[in-house]
C-alpha cells in the first residue's frame, strides 16, 4: 500500500480503527496507529461506544473508552499519531464522545465531525460542530436526504453547506476535506461519473471552507 501510494502521488489523511468500547481494542488499535505512522497517517479514527446507546450504559462505555484511551496514549505520542473520536447517533453515542475527549489531553485526542451523522431527524442546528471546534481533528463529510438515506454527495440532501462550511473556517482545523459517500443511495449509480461528482463537490466544499 505504501508503494501505491508514493507511485500515485496519494497521501492518506485518516485510517477508521476499531471501536473503543470491542474486546481487544487496545491491541488491535496499537497496531493500528503503528500503521498509520508507517504509512505518514496523521490521524485514525474511531466510534467511542456503540453507534446507537442507552443512556443507562453510559458509565461503562465512558470508563471503557477512557481505559483504551489511557493505554494507547504512549504509542500515540510514539507515533506521531492522533485518534478522532467520532460521533455517531446524536444523544447518548454522542454524548459519550464529548464526555470522553472531556477527560482526554487535546495534544493527541480529537473530534472528527461527521455531517451525515450530526444531522439525523434533522435538518438541525451545527451545534455540535460548534462546541467540539476546538478538538477538530478530521472530517467525514456528506449529505443526508432523509432516515436510512445518508452518506450520499453533498448537494444532494437537506445540508447547508455553506453554513457547516464557515463553521469549519473558524476552526484551527486546515483540512483537507474528506468526503465519506456512498453510491448505494446515490441518485448516479455509474462509478465513474459518481466519483467525478464527489470529486466536484469535494472542492466546492473546499473553497467555500478554506479560500
Amino acid at each position: 500500500m505504501r508503494n501505491l501510494l508514493l507511485d500515485c502521488n496519494l497521501h492518506m489523511d485518516t485510517i477508521h480503527g476499531k471501536p473503543l468500547h470491542l474486546p481487544q481494542a487496545h491491541s488491535t488499535l496499537a497496531g493500528t496507529v503503528e500503521s498509520a505512522a508507517f504509512l505518514d497517517v496523521p490521524t485514525v479514527v474511531v466510534h467511542a461506544g456503540p453507534f446507537v446507546l442507552d443512556s443507562r450504559e453510559m458509565h461503562e462505555h465512558l470508563e471503557a473508552a477512557l481505559a483504551t484511551c489511557e493505554a494507547l496514549t504512549s504509542i500515540l505520542r510514539d507515533n506521531g499519531v492522533r485518534l478522532a473520536l467520532e460521533n455517531v447517533h446524536p444523544g447518548p453515542a454522542t454524548d459519550l464522545v464529548r464526555r470522553a475527549l472531556g477527560n482526554l489531553p487535546g495534544d493527541v485526542f480529537g473530534f472528527c465531525y461527521d455531517s451525515s451523522h450530526d444531522q439525523m431527524g434533522g435538518p438541525r442546528p451545527f451545534t455540535l460542530l460548534e462546541d467540539m471546534s476546538d478538538r477538530l481533528l478530521a472530517l467525514h463529510l456528506s449529505d443526508r436526504v432523509r432516515e436510512y438515506v445518508d452518506h450520499v454527495i453533498p448537494g444532494d440532501g437537506f445540508i447547508d453547506w455553506e453554513n457547516l462550511c464557515g463553521l469549519i473556517r473558524n476552526t484551527s482545523y486546515g483540512g483537507p476535506v474528506t468526503l465519506e459517500v456512498l453510491t448505494e443511495h446515490s441518485r448516479v449509480k455509474e462509478r465513474k461519473e459518481f466519483v467525478r461528482l464527489a470529486f466536484e463537490q469535494a472542492a466546492r466544499l473546499y473553497d467555500l471552507t478554506f479560500a
